[in-house]
C-alpha cells in the first residue's frame, strides 16, 4: 500500500491506539493505493505496478517496437532487477538466448529505460521483459517505533527490510544485520537497490484515504436487485487536486 493505517489516522484526529476503523481503513487505502497507480498507468497486465513485487516475484511485459527503434519504456519503474530479456518472432522464447546487458543493452534503472546497443527487433510482441520494479513504501526508522516482519524503513538514505519482530526500542538497522540460522539474531537486511516511495505519492495516498473515510457513507450506494436481490457498489469519486498532481507526476513517459 501506498501508505500507512496509522498515517490516516493521524490526518483524521484518530487515536492510533484505536483500532475499531482498522478493517474499513485498510480497505479503503488498499482502494486508493490501486487506483491511484492505475490512474498513473502504473500497471502491467492486471497487476498494479507502482509498487515493488517482493524478491523472487516477477513481472513480465512485452513490447513492439518500430522499424530501428532503440528505446523501450517500462510501465513500472525505477527498475531493480532485470531477469530475462528476449528478442524473438512469433514469441518463440524457448528458441532464442536472453540479450546480455551492456553488450546488447543498457538500463536507466530509475526511468525504467532499455536502450538496445543497436536497435530492437520490430514487430507485434517482439521483445519479452521479465523484471521487478517499482517503489518501496518505508517510513523512517524510530529506536522507539516496534516493526513487523515484511516492512521496511529509511536509514541514512539506505532501505533496511524487517526480517524479524522488533518489539522495543533496539539497534539502528545498519548495525542490526540479520543473520538466518537456528538460532537467528538481529533484525534487518539492507536493500541499497530499492527506491523509496516519493513522499508527494505518501501525501497524496493519506489525503485521498481519509476523504473517503469521511465520505465513506455517501460513496456507499445500495440499490435493489432483480427478484428482490440487494446489490451494494460504490460510486465513483474526484481524486482531490493534490492527488491529480501526483498522478500527473507519476504518468509514464511513452513505450516501445
Amino acid at each position: 500500500m501506498l501508505c500507512a493505517i496509522t498515517q490516516v489516522k493521524y490526518n483524521l484526529g484518530i487515536d492510533p491506539a484505536d483500532t475499531s476503523a482498522d478493517v474499513v481503513l485498510s480497505g479503503i487505502v488498499a482502494g486508493v493505493s490501486s487506483s491511484i497507480a492505475r490512474a498513473a498507468g502504473r500497471y502491467v497486465g492486471a497487476r498494479d505496478a507502482l509498487e515493488l513485487t517482493p524478491a523472487g516475484v516477477y513481472q513480465t511485459e512485452f513490447f513492439s517496437p518500430n522499424f530501428r527503434f532503440r528505446q523501450i519504456y517500462t510501465h513500472c519503474f525505477p527498475i531493480v532487477e532485470v531477469s530475462d530479456l528476449r528478442e524473438a518472432l512469433y514469441e518463440q522464447w524457448d528458441q532464442v538466448t536472453p540479450l546480455v546487458l551492456n553488450q546488447d543493452y543498457q538500463i536507466y534503472l530509475e526511468t525504467g529505460e532499455l536502450t538496445r546497443i543497436v536497435w530492437f527487433l520490430q514487430g507485434v510482441r517482439t521483445v519479452r521483459l521479465t523484471y521487478r520494479g517499482g517503489y518501496t513504501f518505508a517510513t523512517d526508522w524510530n529506536a522507539a517505533d516496534t516493526y513487523a516482519p515484511g516492512g521496511a524503513v529509511q536509514y541514512l538514505g539506505v532501505i533496511y527490510r524487517c526480517e524479524a519482530a522488533v518489539t522495543v526500542a533496539g539497534t539502528s538497522p545498519d548495525q542490526d544485520p540479520y543473520v538466518a540460522g537456528l538460532a537467528p539474531t538481529g533484525h534487518w537486511t539492507a536493500a541499497p537497490a530499492e527506491y523509496p516511495l516519493p513522499a508527494f505519492v505518501v501525501e497524496a495516498a493519506v489525503l485521498q484515504s481519509a476523504y473517503w473515510f469521511k465520505r465513506r457513507n455517501q460513496l456507499g450506494v445500495s440499490g435493489g436487485g432483480a427478484a428482490g436481490g440487494n446489490t451494494s457498489w460504490y460510486a465513483k469519486d474526484e481524486f482531490l487536486p493534490q492527488v491529480r498532481d501526483a498522478i500527473l507526476m507519476l504518468h509514464p513517459r511513452k513505450y516501445g
